[in-house]
């Protein structure tokens, strides 16, 4: 994996818990983590091992929660722009997809974890072409799930 990569995970189900997985690894290896969606995930619990979860809604404002979160010692942090309730419990709004390479870039988190396709807790899932992946710009490593 390495630091710093911008990585994107696509596909069916198990995104989710493979972005978090990644995300306990890279921290474990002292990597300043930001895991975040650029669709709609569910939303993390306390039981997930974040050290903060931000909800920003704009670019600067999320950037300025990153540098004071991981300036305290912070390793790994969810970003979302928002939340809102699904049928399946509550689920975080994503960012857009030009804001990913603004979070490593300046220093500013060594690893950003996207999940970059949603497929409603389904086991199988065939993007809808040309919105689907939600790719983020500058992504260095993308795995099908």
């Amino acid at each position: 994996l390495g630091c710093p990569s911008l990585l994107a995970f696509v596909g069916g189900g198990g995104k989710t818990t493979l972005a978090f997985r990644v995300a306990q690894q890279a921290s474990a290896a002292n990597c300043r983590t930001v895991v975040t969606t650029t669709t709609r995930m569910l939303m993390p619990t306390e039981a997930d091992g974040f050290d903060a979860i931000i909800l920003e809604d704009t670019l600067s404002s999320a950037q300025q929660r990153l540098r004071d979160i991981f300036s305290a010692g912070a390793l790994r942090v969810f970003l979302a722009t928002g939340s809102e309730s699904s049928s399946h419990g509550q689920r975080a709004v994503g960012i857009p997809t030009d804001w990913a390479p603004e979070l490593y870039s300046g220093g500013l988190a060594d690893v950003v974890v996207v999940e970059a396709d949603g497929s409603r807790k389904l086991p199988f899932k065939a993007p809808q072409v040309p919105r689907e992946p939600a790719l983020p710009v500058g992504v260095t490593v993308v795995a099908a799930v």
